[in-house]
């Protein structure tokens, strides 16, 4: 088990959510993966990831062998943690252009619901300007509670995510409204 006073929960157990859940685990980071499809639930707490992704396999059951990864479907039951990352999907709405936003408004009810006072939410998907503040922000302002709020776009290749944690910049952009928090060190190099 980790030494490490950090831990992470990940809402969204997808391309995104699962390589980057297992790249911090490695880095000593306690993990909790939150996933509403219990089959990949299941899957990711035996070791074995839902998708080809290379490297990924070998390093998840690694991780979870160590009990720095675990997935559930709910944050029921899970300690309240310093960092919130959103990785949920945007899916177009059939016969437009137009991403659904509604599995990122529910995703941040639910971390709102388990939010301590000055964590860091962290918005990582493909979404358009002005969804952290328009959605994420106001679902989290509702919750009265201080937090810090950022956004890190998604901008990794399936297939190589995981190696693209070592290599690739990521950039964010954040809104404050807690005291200074030290910066979470994601890269898996």
């Amino acid at each position: 088990m980790s030494e490490n006073p950090v831990s992470v929960v990940i809402i969204g157990l997808g391309y995104v959510g699962l390589t980057l859940g297992v790249a911090l685990a490695r880095r000593n980071i306690r993990v909790f993966g939150i996933e509403r499809r219990p089959e990949v639930v299941e899957l990711t707490n035996s070791g074995k990831a839902h998708f080809s992704e290379v490297g990924l396999d070998s390093a998840l059951e690694s991780v979870v062998e160590k009990g720095l990864l675990t997935a559930s479907t709910s944050t029921a039951g899970i300690p309240p943690a310093e960092f919130y990352i959103i990785t949920v999907g945007t899916p177009l709405n059939p016969g437009t252009f137009r991403p659904r936003l509604d599995m990122i408004e529910e995703a941040s009810r639910e971390v709102a619901e388990q939010l301590p006072a000055g964590a860091t939410v962290i918005l990582r998907s493909t979404v358009q300007i002005g969804t952290t503040r328009n959605i994420v922000r106001r679902v989290l302002d509702e919750s009265g509670k201080v937090y810090n709020l950022a956004m890190c776009p998604e901008r990794t290749l399936e297939g190589t995510r995981f190696a693209n944690w070592r290599c690739c910049p990521k950039s964010s952009a954040a809104l404050q409204t807690a005291p200074p928090i030290a910066p979470l060190r994601c890269s898996a190099g």
